[in-house]
């Protein structure tokens, strides 16, 4: 696989609406690869865009938040990390 830009063609960070409810609910990539038994590493990289989340890790990452809706799941892990608005 290639590798992806931290950044997609706009210039903005992928994942966005992930970063955000993770910042919101505070929680920190260091603190999330220890909940989801990941290296920080791997969770950068996810974050990233350089690797794709599992769908394990996906719903993981949504009940540590605590959301049980399952249209977030498009939203929070878009394809390739590239939110829908830009």
């Amino acid at each position: 696989m290639k590798y992806r830009s931290k950044t997609n063609s706009s210039g903005r960070l992928r994942h966005r609406k992930l970063r955000a409810a993770l910042l919101s609910a505070g929680w920190e990539h260091a603190e999330l690869a220890d909940a989801l038994g990941i290296s920080h590493t791997s969770v950068s990289n996810r974050m990233r865009g350089k690797y794709p989340w599992t769908v394990d890790e996906a719903w993981e990452v949504m009940a540590l938040l605590g959301i049980d809706d399952p249209a977030e799941l498009g939203r929070l892990f878009p394809r390739g990390g590239e939110d829908d608005d830009g």
